[in-house]
């Protein structure tokens, strides 16, 4: 995954970005880019949105305690796994939501590049989320965008 180029893209939308994550496998390959979007901008006071973008990757299943997190296609279509049982998510489409203690998984289906937005219920402390490598993390000074 070409890492720089998933930023410009992501900047070059005007998702508003604040903070960028990328996770990275055992073997130091960039498997997903995070972009931690402003509360502001999407108008959300009561939940985090992050726009991620996936290369052909598919998140270990997890599950999260307390959290309610809401998936919704942009772009690609997205496999999503919800206590074992598969389904496919379009752009377009209804979004998914995924109650606490309900193990998933999600990623790009066929190896496509896929871009989604996230959104967790109650917002999430940095160490809230769940274990992953993470190959680096960037602070951007200014938003891509002049005013709210």
């Amino acid at each position: 995954m070409n890492v720089e180029g998933v930023k410009k893209e992501l900047t070059d939308l005007s998702y508003a970005v604040i903070k960028f994550k990328v996770d990275t496998d055992a073997n130091g390959n960039a498997t997903q880019v995070v972009g931690e979007i402003s509360p502001d901008f999407m108008g959300e006071k009561d939940r985090d949105v992050e726009v991620v973008v996936i290369d052909g990757h598919h998140s270990p299943e997890h599950c999260h305690e307390d959290t309610v997190e809401e998936v919704r296609a942009v772009r690609g279509s997205l496999r999503i796994i919800l206590n074992g049982e598969p389904t496919v998510l379009e752009p377009g489409g209804d979004p998914i939501t995924i109650r606490p203690g309900v193990k998933h998984s999600l990623g790009s289906l066929d190896g496509q590049r896929a871009r989604f937005l996230r959104y967790y219920t109650p917002k999430k402390e940095p160490e809230d989320y769940p274990s992953v490598e993470v190959q680096s993390e960037e602070e951007i000074s200014e938003p891509p965008f002049s005013s709210f």
